[in-house]
């Protein structure tokens, strides 16, 4: 639970400001699949696990106790599901997190670039493969500067994915230049 609420607090952060980061923990891909909770949850989860196993991984995965009691503690920390996914047994070298904080249904999967890029690529390719198969309606999210996704609010669905909306790009820039 702890990894899991340090993740969500990342996550929520990632548009507050600018922090440094290893390399491997740069957000290289991200996606939107409109699950139906609970129903499919389970199903996208057993997609996501047998991928990470594959490679050697790990996927942990808030209960719905836990769900509850960070929505009680922080409500705009809504979700009905969160998990990360791991290399190493230790938990420290993430290769994807999970969730549907503030859009209950649409989950939101982000990876990570990797310490093992190949074995990080591997990982995002297979499991990517199977959602897209499962979910074939499964848009990009844009990534700002290799660590932040906007805020679903200031997206705009086109026919290749999200795009930032242009009214909310001042929000996620320093310089006009830092969406190329």
């Amino acid at each position: 639970m702890r990894r899991l609420t340090i993740i969500s607090l990342l996550a929520i952060c990632a548009s507050c400001g600018v922090a440094p980061q290893p390399s491997g923990m740069e957000t290289v891909a991200a996606f939107e699949v409109p699950l139906k909770p609970p129903q499919e949850r389970a199903e996208f989860l057993a997609i996501v696990r047998e991928a990470a196993q594959a490679d050697g991984g790990h996927v942990d995965v808030a209960s719905d106790d836990e769900l509850r009691q960070m929505g009680e503690a922080m409500p705009a920390a809504n979700m009905s599901i969160h998990a990360g996914v791991w290399r190493d047994q230790d938990d420290k070298e993430p290769w994807a997190t999970i969730m549907d904080l503030g859009h209950i249904g649409l989950v939101w999967i982000t990876f990570a670039r990797g310490e093992d890029e190949a074995l990080a690529r591997r990982f995002r390719a297979r499991t990517m493969r199977d959602i897209n198969a499962r979910w074939p309606d499964t848009p990009s999210l844009p990534i700002l500067d290799r660590r932040t996704i906007p805020l679903h609010r200031d997206l705009v669905r086109t026919s290749s994915g999200y795009e930032l909306n242009p009214s909310a790009a001042s929000r996620y820039m320093d310089e006009p230049e830092r969406l190329n």
